[in-house]
């Protein structure tokens, strides 16, 4: 019997196109109008983005001859000629997001100063990056944006800075990599007649330290994320950005060249920070981590990664109430029984994101760190001792799993996969040891009390029904017929697995059968 698809109301076929990747969607759309029409909602066009090429007769064509509302454009390695500025002009209104990536401006364009010139009002940009190119003078006013990122440009000068005053009220991301004069005896060379300032009579040569100052207080209202890690600021300057009045800021992404002092510095003036990122930050010290964390109460999302001075202040860092996001991947230093006091007196119960690869976490305390937060998403536990147990908590217990990494934890079998596995979480003799240091008591020791251990139900892998991502790679004890009983996901997108598994075809066709949505794949396997 055959099914006639074409009378489906509008509404039907957008849901269904939405199961469909970028270039399915996109080919769905050439079968006939009203699949084109479903195809061109906002709803699905939101996460396409389309590249304009570099040469004339081809980038005419595709802008000026589509049959879609593309929202997002990337302009790259090519000139910015009269074409783009005159689609730009043209197709203003329909513009959510605008990328440029090495795009010099014609010659033959006449000087943005003219104003008519000027691309008018972009009311619905809200994105927009420029690296190594100098569009940025074309446009007048835009008041939806939200997120700037600004690389390399050559005409950035305190003149642009004080035009760009003038619009943007609703800016909320700024990264910036620019070359900013902030010796005052080298920006003076430019203001030398009487009352000049860079307010007044600004400079088409250089970009002073006071007008991104000034930049950044006009928008202390709304400005949240800032990032400042491919500018040449020397560290005071870093931290007299935190004292700007009225700047409010709740994520920064700092020089890898500040010192963690200058990062504590920077937190007292900026209380309200919720994102700290210390991973590409070399002096990071327990010191230093103690003071932020008493510092910054509200820290919602950490980032301490390769830091091998970090131990005893992980106590500190679980006892950040409001944490959501914590990677401590790498951090090798930690010790098990420092994981096991911040652990034991967490205060953590909302974590969403965890990466702990890498680390010396045992496998109780492991478990009852799980236990607490059943709300994660994401999940990182590469080259841990996480067993066959650990897993069981983890599907039995975050159901809500998105993402998890269990690849190069030699302990887990198909047993912990299917969830035959026993999820007691006992400890093996490495854990009881460091129990035992850590508690001060001989290991073999008779005990008249007991710990008692909270039990979970044995669960199979597939026990996670959101998952979407799956890395089991380098686990010697996993055998295709484990997976095979235990990965069957209708959501998963990425799977990795052991490359000693990717020449078997009866396996792989098994795997697709199993989940429907897989789409990414390792080597032979991906389509």
């Amino acid at each position: 019997m055959k099914t006639n698809i074409f009378p489906l109301p509008e509404e039907v076929l957008i849901h269904v196109f939405q199961y469909l990747d970028v270039r399915d969607r996109l080919v769905a759309g050439l079968v006939c109008k009203r699949w084109l029409s479903a195809s061109n909602c906002r709803r699905l066009m939101n996460d396409v983005t389309c590249d304009v090429p570099p040469d004339a007769p081809s980038r005419k064509a595709l802008l000026f001859g589509m049959s879609r509302q593309f929202h997002h454009f990337r302009f790259s390695c090519g000139f910015v000629d009269d074409i783009v500025v005159r689609f730009l002009r043209e197709y203003r209104e329909q513009l959510f997001s605008l990328t440029f990536l090495s795009c010099p401006l014609d010659a033959c364009i006449p000087p943005s100063s003219v104003p008519e010139l000027k691309i008018p009002s972009c009311d619905h940009l809200q994105f927009l990056s420029i690296q190594d190119c100098d569009v940025l003078c074309l446009f007048t006013e835009l008041p939806s944006l939200t997120y700037l990122r600004l690389y390399s440009l050559p005409c950035l000068t305190d003149r642009l800075v004080r035009d760009l005053n003038r619009t943007m009220p609703h800016l909320r991301t700024f990264k910036l990599m620019a070359e900013v004069t902030c010796d005052s005896r080298v920006y003076k060379r430019y203001y030398y007649k009487r009352g000049e300032t860079f307010a007044s009579a600004p400079s088409d040569i250089i970009f002073s330290f006071p007008a991104l100052k000034d930049f950044l207080r006009r928008r202390g209202a709304t400005l949240r994320c800032l990032d400042v890690t491919k500018t040449d600021l020397p560290p005071r300057a870093v931290v007299e950005l935190s004292r700007i009045r009225g700047l409010r800021l709740e994520k920064v992404l700092f020089n890898p060249d500040l010192s963690a002092n200058r990062i504590v510095d920077f937190c007292h003036a900026q209380r309200h920070l919720n994102f700290l990122d210390l991973s590409k930050i070399l002096s990071v010290s327990d010191e230093s981590v103690r003071s932020i964390c008493d510092l910054l109460r509200d820290l919602r999302d950490l980032t301490i990664t390769f830091k091998h001075r970090v131990n005893e202040s992980v106590r500190d860092i679980f006892q950040l109430q409001g944490l959501r996001r914590l990677n401590l991947n790498f951090c090798a230093k930690i010790s098990r029984s420092s994981f096991r006091e911040a652990v034991s007196a967490t205060r953590i119960t909302g974590l969403e994101h965890l990466n702990l690869g890498f680390t010396s976490i045992d496998n109780e305390t492991l478990c009852t760190l799980l236990r607490q937060n059943g709300n994660i998403t994401h999940l990182d536990l590469t080259y841990t001792r996480v067993s066959d147990a650990s897993l069981g908590v983890v599907c039995a217990r975050l159901t809500r799993l998105r993402c998890l990494i269990i690849a190069y934890c030699s302990r887990i079998t198909d047993c912990g996969l299917t969830g035959e596995a026993e999820c007691d979480a006992p400890m093996d003799e490495a854990d009881a040891s460091a129990a035992a240091e850590a508690m001060d008591v001989d290991v073999d020791a008779p005990s008249d009390n007991p710990r008692a251990v909270d039990v979970d139900p044995c669960a199979s892998l597939s026990n996670l029904k959101e998952l979407e991502s799956l890395d089991i790679r380098e686990n010697s004890q996993i055998t295709m017929n484990g997976c095979v009983k235990a990965i069957r996901f209708r959501h998963l997108t990425k799977l990795r697995l052991d490359d000693r598994f990717k020449f078997d075809e009866s396996f792989a066709a098994k795997m697709r059968e199993q989940n429907p949505s897989l789409r990414d794949w390792q080597g032979a396997w991906r389509k």
